[in-house]
């Protein structure tokens, strides 16, 4: 994979950010990135790996950016800090 533009804004997610540099007809792919701030190059580039080919993208952040006085941010954290960590629980269920 290769940057294709950086005339895009870091937070915009398009489809033609990156290009897939290898023929990924029928592969699955994981991409891994280290930092997760908006997820907007995450999907910029699954976009890429998909139009390249790619039957199947994941992906996984090793870090996520978090700013408490980014939209309700600081409300969120509030909140998620009342509920104790479990290896049991889906961070994205109630």
């Amino acid at each position: 994979m290769r940057l294709n533009r950086t005339d895009i804004a870091s937070r915009d997610a398009t489809q033609d950010r990156f290009a897939a540099t290898v023929d990924l007809q029928k592969q699955a792919v994981l991409l891994v990135d280290d930092t997760w701030t908006t997820g907007a190059k995450m999907q910029s580039a699954s976009a890429a790996l998909k139009l390249g080919g790619a039957t199947t993208v994941g992906g996984v952040a090793i870090g996520r950016w978090f700013t408490t006085d980014y939209r309700d941010n600081a409300a969120w954290l509030k909140d998620a800090r009342k509920t104790k960590w479990s290896w049991d629980t889906c961070c994205l269920e109630p």
